[in-house]
């Protein structure tokens, strides 16, 4: 969509091949398979990064929104579900890493280059 209303260059990323394969065969985006605590970027490539439900699944929260500024040039949007107090507590202390686990296939970035 915002290829189609801003002409603006869209590249997808996940952590699974098979997403960025789904990602192209679905919505003809571009993308690449990356690890987002070590983005395979230049600093600043991006006008834009959307890192949407992600962070919530990754090991270290802090180091990947570090790589998310690093790449981006004027801004970096992160959404993150909401959940009540008591859920993100139960699932810190009894499944956050069954959490990660089960989840990380649905890792998403949406990069952008505004032309």
């Amino acid at each position: 969509m915002v290829r189609e209303l801003f002409g603006a260059e869209v590249q997808s990323c996940d952590l699974s091949q098979e997403a960025v394969n789904r990602a192209k065969e679905i919505f003809n985006v571009d993308g690449n398979a990356v690890d987002i605590h070590n983005l395979p970027y230049e600093s600043d490539q991006f006008d834009i990064v959307l890192c949407s439900e992600t962070l919530e699944h990754v090991k270290d929260y802090k180091a990947a929104t570090l790589e998310l500024l690093r790449v981006a040039k004027k801004a970096v949007i992160i959404t993150v579900p909401f959940e009540p107090i008591e859920i993100v507590q139960k699932n810190i202390e009894e499944i956050f890493l069954m959490h990660i686990s089960i989840h990380l296939i649905p890792i998403v970035l949406i990069l952008l280059k505004i032309l």
